[in-house]
């Protein structure tokens, strides 16, 4: 098996987001979104946040959970991050 596969985590889903720029001022996950997967594609027009949604994620592959909490006033049980398969 891959290595990087072996230790990473897949985030599956985000129930809130709050201040994560203009696109997500105050974000819920919609009950009838499905749950990422290991590949997801991101893209909008320039501004959207595609920038700001990916230096979310680098943080939290980096493990910098208590900076996400505090830069998006995120609490642990607002994301669900399960092992990769």
């Amino acid at each position: 098996m891959d290595s990087f596969v072996e230790h990473t985590h897949l985030i599956t889903k985000i129930n809130k987001i709050k201040n994560l720029g203009l696109v997500f001022p105050n974000y819920t996950w919609d009950a009838g979104l499905p749950p990422f997967k290991r590949y997801n594609l991101i893209y909008g027009l320039n501004g959207s946040g595609k920038t700001t949604m990916t230096r979310f994620f680098d943080a939290i592959e980096k493990g910098a959970y208590e900076t996400v909490y505090r830069l998006y006033g995120l609490t642990e049980g607002e994301i669900k991050i399960v092992e990769a398969k």
